[in-house]
């Protein structure tokens, strides 16, 4: 059988550089890569149609991988047009050049839990509380136009690039010797990097569009999930504070609960996601 061509946006951030070590490990695929890093394949100018077209028509993929995003909730908040260029446009042009060219492309869409504000929320329960959100929803809503899956999800595990994940801040700050506050009135149901990226290939291989919660079975709390993890690595330096979120201030508002129910992508991808205990083991 032929290698699937897949091509990964956002090759180099903290997802992209684990996965696209994972994929080619499995010899099951021909990557292609993108990013503005020069280490990339191509760096494509993705908020510009004319670039994203040249970019999915040169490649011939079978699948195109998005990861790239602006993730950071205060720079959204403040730079709307530059979170509209990042999580909107670029998802905006692939669609627009698969339609146009009839191209038999599979987009896989890397969206957020951050959509949701409620226990174990379903995929139809949104509930938009920043534009970092919005940026995102918005996305969803238009690869939803072409033949696309997208995973609503969260992720913790040692980096493999530049930028520290939040496991890799929170070892790094209690060996350090830092005090951490961690919120126990905030939840939320992440999977480790590891877990992530398998999911990511059954997807590729067993490919079925929607919309799909991808996180642990069970979640915690910002705080238990700290301690937990302190727990786990056995470190006793430092020490580890609940705190609520009302008296963090924070001046742009985060969701409290966004555990996700992960049921339709277990059913639709015949597995069974481990819990968020399971998870923090594997770090």
């Amino acid at each position: 059988m032929a290698q699937k061509r897949v091509l990964i946006l956002g090759a180099n951030g903290l997802l992209g550089t684990v996965l696209t070590k994972d994929l080619a490990a499995s010899r099951k695929f021909e990557i292609f890569t993108h990013s503005h890093s020069t280490q990339a394949d191509f760096g494509h100018d993705l908020s510009k149609y004319k670039s994203v077209c040249e970019l999915l028509l040169s490649v011939k993929s079978d699948f195109c991988l998005n990861l790239l995003a602006l993730t950071d909730v205060n720079l959204c908040e403040s730079e709307k047009e530059k979170a509209h260029r990042l999580n909107v446009l670029p998802i905006q042009n692939i669609v627009k050049c698969v339609l146009k060219n009839n191209l038999e492309l599979k987009l896989i869409q890397i969206s957020t839990d951050h959509v949701y504000d409620q226990t174990l929320a379903l995929e139809t329960d949104v509930k938009i509380v920043n534009n970092y959100a919005l940026s995102k929803f918005i996305g969803d809503e238009i690869s939803q136009l072409m033949n696309a899956v997208v995973l609503r999800t969260n992720f913790f595990g040692a980096s493999q690039s530049s930028k520290a994940s939040f496991s890799d801040w929170i070892i790094q700050s209690l060996m350090a010797d830092k005090d951490i506050n961690g919120f126990g009135d905030v939840y939320f149901s992440p999977l480790h990097l590891s877990t992530l990226c398998a999911e990511i290939e059954r997807v590729i291989l067993n490919f079925q569009p929607g919309v799909y919660n991808l996180g642990s079975r069970s979640g915690l709390s910002k705080y238990e999930f700290i301690v937990e993890l302190r727990k786990h690595k056995k470190i006793s330096t430092g020490h580890v504070f609940e705190t609520k979120y009302a008296d963090a201030n924070i001046p742009i508002p985060r969701p409290l609960d966004m555990r996700m129910d992960v049921s339709k992508f277990e059913k639709a991808f015949k597995t069974q996601l481990p819990t968020l205990l399971q998870e923090i083991y594997k770090c």
